[in-house]
């Protein structure tokens, strides 16, 4: 039985003759086996998986549900699109979304039924992509005083 170091420097060897390749490189140790060791050392290391971390998973599994539950959807039906929009709504920047601040600007009675004409004329819930596109004017925007009329 040989041993993996001698099939691949058998392999190399082969590869040398096939081809017509001459190496003479005056090294202590010969060409093949120093290209054997290398290939060894290659196939030793395991490959490196770029793992997802398991947090930003989360945080998309949670943004998903806040998303679902503010446009009153249900979230085993819809878990794609919302997954999507999740997504999606996780690249924007000021302020990075987050599930309290998706309650708290799109929840009932929230910013979405007082400041956009949408949930203030229909009194309807946003749809996903709604949130995506008012993020930054509802999420983003100061708070506006509010106005107290006395009558």
């Amino acid at each position: 039985m040989t041993t993996k170091r001698r099939q691949l420097r058998d392999g190399i060897m082969e590869i040398f003759d096939t081809y017509g390749a001459l190496c003479t490189i005056s090294h202590e140790t010969p060409m093949e086996e120093m290209i054997a060791d290398l290939a060894i050392e290659i196939l030793a290391k395991k490959p490196v998986k770029k793992q997802q971390p398991q947090q930003h998973n989360r945080e998309l599994f949670h943004l998903a549900r806040a998303i679902g539950e503010v446009c009153q959807m249900g979230y085993e039906i819809n878990k794609g699109r919302l997954f999507a929009e999740a997504k999606r709504l996780a690249k924007a920047e000021n302020p990075t979304p987050t599930p309290q601040l998706v309650r708290e600007c799109y929840g009932p009675g929230k910013s979405w039924y007082t400041d956009d004409w949408r949930g203030r004329e229909n009194g309807k819930p946003p749809t996903p992509g709604q949130i995506r596109s008012t993020w930054l004017q509802l999420a983003g925007a100061p708070q506006k005083p509010k106005r107290i009329v006395l009558k």
